[in-house]
């Protein structure tokens, strides 16, 4: 048999493979109750779309027009808010059009649906996943990734722009990564910081291509909610924050820097330390990749700036963590593809496996309900990852010489006798 066949033949298992998962997916959504809707994420989505469709989405971002939407799917007190940009819930004003629990079970069936796929969409720029594609379903057992399909977030739809972005920076097409980038405002703290990163770099033409998509999606969400609509959602977002009570943050179920501060050091929320940090952090970030000479290979770069984003987000919350998926298959790519492993390489691998372990053993200790598991703690699993990607890459870019003899050795007079 040709070798040139067996990746092929690999992939189209991955394929059924894949396929066999989402029937399994379908399965397990025909069988979900309306009750235990009320309790996840996508309600908040689902009555985003409806108050669209039904034509308030000028005033999408006050509590009053949230608060009735809400009411009329679930009982008591609204605990979370749509909190996302208008043109995201523009376009999931289709599932508007089904009842909650079917729209529910196509939201379930597109994510775990990405996640069947993804080893095809990265299998041709990363060898490891072209070799062996079963790695690339790392994210079907990433507690994280499972959490955001459980919840109805958008996590997994956040790792399929970052990934494809990446993609495009492989291919030197820095506009169109941008570009790509800027749909990564569903979630835009993540964006700001990971864009920063990246242009740090020196990709001028990532940036603009970044401030292009992200001009185009403040227009179209301008159309959406009109001009005060985005006041209103910019005045929204500052309300959440500070306020108390329901429909809060809750700091401890971060995987953040500000997660971790109020996991450990009390019950007060950390802003202003924790900002303070995060603008730390980045900064050092940004110092050592300007130091750090360009990596012929950019799957350590990238890794790393992908993992400094979620420990200094001031948001990142554990669902959140699904974007790891893409680092620690390129870390793990990295490592494979040594011929021969030094310490750092060693543990690389060490951090790799204790950051997609230690939320499920975080789990298994606390009763098997995630938001009791102390996820602050995976904060300590990232900066570990984020620590030992740093060392590689400045090992990778100031090698050490070999010595062509041993320090301090004499040479011997030779014997003319």
């Amino acid at each position: 048999m040709p070798n040139d066949t067996i990746p092929a033949m690999k992939m189209r298992g991955a394929v059924i493979v894949g396929f066999i998962l989402i029937e399994l997916c379908v399965g397990l959504g025909t069988k979900t109750d309306e009750a235990s809707l009320h309790t996840t994420d996508f309600v908040n989505f689902y009555a985003a779309a409806t108050i669209i469709h039904e034509g308030n989405a000028s005033t999408l971002y006050t509590r009053s027009t949230q608060d009735k939407a809400l009411s009329n799917l679930q009982q008591g007190n609204n605990w979370q808010y749509y909190l996302h940009p208008p043109f995201e819930a523009y376009t999931l004003v289709p599932l508007a059009h089904m009842p909650l629990q079917n729209a529910y079970r196509l939201w379930l069936v597109l994510n775990v649906g990405l996640l069947a796929i993804y080893p095809l969409l990265v299998a041709s720029s990363i060898a490891l996943i072209n070799r062996k594609p079963y790695w690339g379903w790392l994210g079907l057992i990433f507690l994280p990734a499972l959490t955001a399909v459980v919840l109805g977030q958008d996590s997994i739809l956040l790792l399929l722009v970052i990934t494809f972005s990446y993609l495009k920076l492989l291919r030197k097409q820095n506009f169109v990564a941008g570009l790509i980038l800027s749909l990564a405002t569903i979630k835009f703290q993540f964006l700001l910081l990971l864009s920063a990163l990246l242009f740090t770099s020196r990709r001028s033409f990532f940036l603009g291509g970044c401030l292009t998509g992200i001009a185009l999606l403040v227009i179209i969400s301008a159309m959406i909610t009109g001009p005060h609509g985005l006041v209103q959602y910019a005045q929204f977002l500052h309300d959440f924050d500070i306020h108390s009570g329901y429909g809060s943050l809750n700091p401890r179920v971060m995987v953040n820097l500000r997660g971790f501060l109020t996991g450990i050091i009390g019950s007060h929320d950390f802003r202003a330390w924790s900002l303070a940090g995060d603008i730390t952090l980045m900064i050092l970030g940004m110092m050592f990749l300007r130091a750090v000479p360009k990596l012929k290979d950019q799957n350590l770069f990238f890794a790393f700036c992908v993992a400094l984003t979620v420990i200094a987000s001031p948001y990142a919350h554990f669902p959140d963590m699904t974007i790891l998926i893409l680092p620690m298959l390129l870390a793990i790519d990295w490592v494979t593809s040594r011929q021969r492993w030094e310490i750092q390489e060693k543990f690389l691998i060490f951090s790799t496996a204790t950051l997609f372990c230690l939320p499920t053993i975080l789990i298994t200790f606390s009763g098997l309900y995630w938001w009791k598991s102390k996820v602050y703690l995976n904060f300590g699993a990232i900066f570990l990852f984020l620590f030992t990607l740093a060392w590689n890459m400045w090992t990778t870019s100031f090698p050490q010489p070999a010595s062509a003899s041993p320090p301090f050795a004499t040479q011997l007079p030779r014997d003319h006798s």
